[in-house]
């Protein structure tokens, strides 16, 4: 079981996108591709995330600095936390930015992977389960209370 399973985690990995639609073969793996986000919401959470970063980059963290040491070398200005961590890179937002870009993108793979991968696990663990009773159906039934 464990090698079909990673078979098909495998296969999944690397097969084309074409095969990674979103069309559900079983109608009952219908709110399993429903319960996924939407390329929309994928999107939107990646905008979200970006604002997020130039927030986080814009707040002014100099006074916090000059607190927790006194004797560093920029004491007096007002820092910003994106001027702090980019210890002087210019292509530092960018670079941070183009991050987001890209766990955007994987994210939007993942959910087209798991369109695919979910019903198929969730029919890989209701064959184990009926293989386990079909397995199991002789064994007593004691009561371990």
């Amino acid at each position: 079981m464990r090698v079909l399973s990673l078979a098909t985690v495998l296969l999944l990995s690397t097969a084309p996108a074409a095969l990674l639609a979103r069309t559900p073969a079983d109608p009952s793996d219908e709110e399993i591709v429903r319960s996924l986000p939407s390329d929309r919401q994928i999107d939107a959470a990646g905008e979200s995330m970006d604002r997020a970063l130039d927030a986080l980059l814009n707040v002014h963290v100099g006074g916090v600095a000059d607190a927790v040491d006194p004797n560093r070398p920029n004491r007096g200005r007002n820092e910003t936390v994106g001027e702090m961590a980019s210890h002087g890179d210019p292509n530092y937002r960018d670079r941070m930015h183009h991050s987001v870009g890209e766990m955007t993108n994987r994210m939007h793979e993942m959910s087209d992977r798991m369109a695919v991968l979910a019903p198929a696990l969730r029919r890989s663990m209701k064959e184990l389960e009926r293989s386990l009773e079909e397995a199991t159906r002789d064994l007593p039934r004691d009561d371990f209370r």
